[in-house]
């Protein structure tokens, strides 16, 4: 049997393909932070994170609930990964829900849970 060189991978018996630069080093998984309630910049139930996998990408769910006097109010955000993830927002009486989707680069849903901000008189 013919020793293999070092820059070359066995495909099949007696077929030789060259190795790509990603065989050599494997491409790293994206991670997501995982959260499901955050809330004034903070997780406070459900810390984590996940890895994306093909066609995925990581999400951030911002949850508003209607308020007659003052219109929408955000209530918490929900962070995970989703295949497929789809940029919309949906309606449901008085609850809004405003998903985005990121990918390519570790944690880019980290920051993007609302900061509730105090009015100061």
């Amino acid at each position: 049997m013919p020793v293999v060189p070092a820059t070359w991978e066995a495909e099949a018996v007696g077929s030789l393909k060259p190795r790509t630069f990603m065989s050599i080093f494997p491409a790293q998984a994206t991670l997501c932070m995982v959260c499901d309630i955050f809330k004034k910049g903070e997780c406070v139930q459900g810390k984590g994170n996940c890895t994306l996998e093909e066609g995925s990408a990581c999400r951030t769910r911002d949850v508003y609930h209607l308020n007659v006097k003052d219109g929408w109010i955000h209530n918490h955000t929900i962070l995970d990964c989703a295949n497929p993830c789809k940029a919309w927002k949906l309606y449901h009486t008085e609850t809004k829900v405003s998903i985005f989707c990121c990918k390519g680069q570790d944690f880019c849903n980290r920051y993007r849970g609302k900061l509730r901000t105090m009015k100061t008189h």
